[in-house]
């Protein structure tokens, strides 16, 4: 997960009524249609995020910060195949079938999210997620954890929280993320440690090398979620860079579950508490894991199939595309097939599989489409070149959905700035990729940027999926410092 940078100064929330809106849609079978409607776009607005129809956006160099580990097509393992058009590259359906408790779909929650007026944790359909991960913890050089935002995560008071009885309590995020759990008992919370500012600060790296360290990470983790109420923990180490570093990562999890599994056992719970890891969705970065040695301690593995493309290429690209473009291999770096074969062919079953989607997209500035070069990016709204999908379309936008790709993008030919990102429509596809492919669900990255109703993309997965997870979640905490989580 890479997007982490809170916004400096926060406006208000305002509805702006589109201009009409032109979708473009290129169906499996080669057939274009168009349709064109009128809606309402609600804005959600920075210093650095709003662009009037009458202005042209604010242009960064070109020379964007890259962010590494974007993933390469590979296109080896296939069991059966399914017939598409033949702009796309033959598609492979793995063997498998999903998990008895259902299909995932999961969502990451972050501590900063709150700091976007419009988002409240509360308000998170939780009735069509299945499991949130909290982002995010963070490391110390000995491999204990730590709270990096403690005001967010368990001192902030939202409205109702007035009602809990008097004593030391949990407020903030993790409160919220308990409440759900309580009206939601499909609904489960795993703490998410590390993500993409951290790892590359070096938090996994040294301690991860020792017994001693393994163990301290594995009993903070237990500590944590036991003091905040949560069903698991998720890992985000991006990325081990060398068989070593994978090696350790396998022996941090044999740590992690076992701790996991004694600390249920010591209080006497019949309960499974998860482990799971973001996944790398680059071939090159799933070779340095041992994958088959993690994989027997992992309940599943949250690929990150999305920034296939970005600011740091010289060419625009699809954000997330399911396949490889052969008629315009530009657009097309990476894919998502490749991504999947590559941790099937490490030994990992495909309903352990979890299809990672944006809520956000990448914009590019002064180019005339989709795999051309462009000249910097545009504003955004969580940092330059990168807009929440709740901002998007832009006003005077055309969509272009390419569903034999699995992608689609925006394109204002008048400001000529392409912007990247999942509709509904495409969501939809990968739903059916996911039912097709018997993949084990969803996961969203990241839950400020949705939108409700029927535009909401967590929605419109949960709503393709079907029978999703209903496995029940924990309540009972009694090692926990807060008496309002504790005395359940």
């Amino acid at each position: 997960m890479k997007i982490s940078t809170i916004p400096a100064l926060l406006l208000a929330h305002v509805a702006l009524a589109s201009p009409l809106a032109v979708v473009k849609r290129v169906g499996d079978d080669g057939a274009i249609t168009t349709t064109t409607t009128t809606e309402h776009v609600h804005h959600t607005t920075t210093v650095t995020t709003f662009v009037p129809d009458s202005q042209t956006p604010d242009i960064q160099d070109s020379t964007t910060v890259a962010i590494e580990g974007t993933p390469q097509p590979v296109t080896t393992l296939s069991t059966k195949t399914v017939s598409h058009s033949s702009d796309a590259v033959e598609r492979s359906v793995p063997s498998g079938s999903p998990g008895a408790g259902g299909r995932k779909n999961i969502v990451y929650v972050t501590n900063w999210g709150i700091y976007n007026k419009v988002f409240k944790v509360a308000d998170i359909p939780a009735d069509s997620i299945t499991h949130a991960m909290y982002a995010f913890a963070n490391v110390n050089p000995d491999g204990s954890l730590f709270a990096t935002d403690e005001w967010s995560d368990i001192s902030i008071k939202f409205p109702g929280d007035e009602q809990i009885p008097a004593g030391n309590n949990a407020f903030g995020c993790v409160n919220q993320l308990y409440q759900l759990k309580k009206k939601n008992r499909h609904f489960k919370t795993l703490l998410s440690i590390g993500g993409w500012t951290y790892s590359i600060q070096k938090r996994f790296s040294g301690w991860s090398a020792t017994d001693a360290g393994r163990k301290l990470f594995a009993s903070s983790a237990v500590d944590m979620i036991a003091n905040w109420g949560m069903d698991g923990v998720d890992i985000d180490w991006e990325y081990p860079s060398t068989p070593e570093e994978g090696r350790d990562f396998t022996l941090l999890l044999k740590e992690v579950r076992q701790a996991l599994d004694n600390y249920a056992a010591t209080n006497g719970q019949n309960y499974h508490y998860l482990l799971t890891v973001a996944s790398p969705a680059d071939p090159a970065k799933i070779a340095n894991l041992d994958v088959a040695g993690m994989d027997q301690y992992l309940d599943s593995w949250n690929v990150m199939a999305y920034d296939y493309a970005g600011a740091w290429d010289s060419t625009t690209g699809h954000l997330a595309n399911l396949y490889m473009d052969k008629a315009n291999p530009t657009a097309t770096k990476f894919n998502t097939q490749g991504a999947l074969d590559a941790h099937i062919k490490g030994g990992v079953s495909p309903n352990k599989l979890i299809l990672g989607l944006p809520l956000y997209g990448r914009s590019y500035a002064s180019t005339s489409g989709i795999g051309q070069s462009y000249q910097g990016t545009a504003r955004g709204t969580t940092e330059h070149g990168i807009y929440r999908y709740n901002d998007l379309p832009l006003p005077g936008a055309t969509i272009t959905e390419d569903l034999s790709l699995g992608a689609s993008y925006s394109y204002d030919p008048a400001a000529k700035m392409l912007i990247s990102y999942d509709t509904p429509n495409v969501v939809r596809s990968k739903g059916e990729y996911i039912h097709a492919n018997n993949l084990g669900g969803a996961m969203f990255w990241e839950a400020a940027g949705d939108k409700t109703g029927e535009e909401s993309l967590v929605r419109a997965m949960a709503n393709t999926l079907g029978g999703l997870d209903t496995t029940p979640n924990m309540l009972s905490y009694p090692k926990s410092s807060f008496d309002n989580i504790r005395g359940q």
